[in-house]
């Protein structure tokens, strides 16, 4: 069973999108085409990162502990309350951080833990940045959320302007 709001809500991902705006132009002949369909590294692997892999290659079949290694855990809390002179204790390595295998899960994951089922009497709204990052999109959907794209305009120095959204709009986000 395919749950619904990936077919009705989400669209293509943006590098198809792209492959497919641009498939119709013939670049020059003297120049190739740039693959946009991907959104991934394509360049080779650096050597210091290949021998790590060589080193650490009977290690490659266990996943690491889902609650990630205590010292990097207490580093990211040590670097939060820094950066951001939070009070010290403020953040428990053992429950406040939730290691990811990368940015677009751990987008995918808060939105899935913070948004309720309702909120305000109503669906829930998630408010996004506009542009997006697609994984915002996803987990909104896939949360049971109403996206809502937040326009960042030069007029607003380039951020969303969530100041802009009136008082019902705030209730259910």
């Amino acid at each position: 069973m395919l749950n619904p709001r990936l077919t009705e809500t989400l669209t293509d991902f943006p590098f198809a999108r792209l492959n497919s705006l641009i498939a119709p132009i013939a670049p020059p002949a003297h120049l190739s085409m740039i693959n946009m369909s991907v959104g991934e590294p394509q360049g080779a692997m650096p050597a210091f990162a290949r021998q790590i892999v060589i080193d650490e290659v009977d290690g490659w079949n266990r996943y690491p502990p889902n609650q990630g290694l205590p010292d990097l855990n207490l580093a990211i809390c040590e670097w939060l309350t820094r950066r951001y002179k939070l009070p010290q204790g403020l953040l428990d390595p053992n429950i406040h951080v939730h290691p990811t295998a990368g940015s677009k899960e751990g987008v995918y994951v808060i939105s899935t833990v913070a948004t309720p089922q309702e909120k305000g009497g109503a669906k829930p709204i998630v408010a996004l940045p506009n542009p997006f990052y697609q994984a915002y999109l996803g987990g909104a959907v896939l949360s049971g959320g109403e996206p809502l794209l937040v326009n960042a305009e030069a007029s607003n120095g380039f951020l969303p302007d969530y100041e802009s959204l009136d008082e019902a709009t705030w209730r259910r986000m």
